[in-house]
């Protein structure tokens, strides 16, 4: 048998946590900020899930023709944007917003307070326009969206939860 084997055989054996022992490190506290649009955490189902549910419902259930001058029914694959849209914006003590269907088979989504207005058109997934009025400053803006939401989240935290 060769030498280094003798020794090998030899040698007591060590147990694995004396082996991965590194030595006493310390290091500061980091912390990390959460992004502003991530929902808080919570245990239940956000307050204003019952009533956009109920409307959604609702408005799916108007069918074709649903005002009688040959408008379009809203189209589920809008429903289902809208609904994901409001998951990723929303906080769980957001105001629920008022849903109107469109003759073009979109959907609108409106929340008023004495802070704000703010009216969301769902055209059809990935396209959405977005009119806001700040009622203290009298400002209003416009825009269009397609899947970026921060600045939709951010008018709703501010001014609707």
């Amino acid at each position: 048998m060769s030498l280094a084997l003798e020794r090998q055989e030899n040698t007591p054996w060590t147990p694995l946590q004396e082996m991965a022992w590194f030595g006493a490190a310390q290091t500061d506290q980091i912390s990390v900020n959460r992004p502003l649009i991530s929902p808080e955490t919570t245990v239940s189902m956000p307050a204003w899930l019952d009533q956009v549910g109920k409307g959604i419902e609702k408005i799916w259930e108007l069918g074709r023709n649903w005002d009688g001058r040959g408008s379009a029914a809203v189209r589920r694959d809008v429903l289902s944007f809208a609904l994901q849209m409001l998951w990723q914006t929303m906080l769980p003590n957001t105001a629920a917003p008022s849903l109107i269907p469109l003759g073009n088979g979109g959907v609108q989504l409106i929340w008023s307070n004495e802070l704000a207005e703010l009216a969301v058109e769902v055209i059809q997934p990935n396209d959405i326009y977005v009119y806001y009025i700040d009622r203290l400053t009298g400002s209003e803006r416009e825009w269009q969206s397609g899947t970026e939401f921060s600045e939709l989240a951010i008018v709703l935290k501010a001014k609707f939860s």
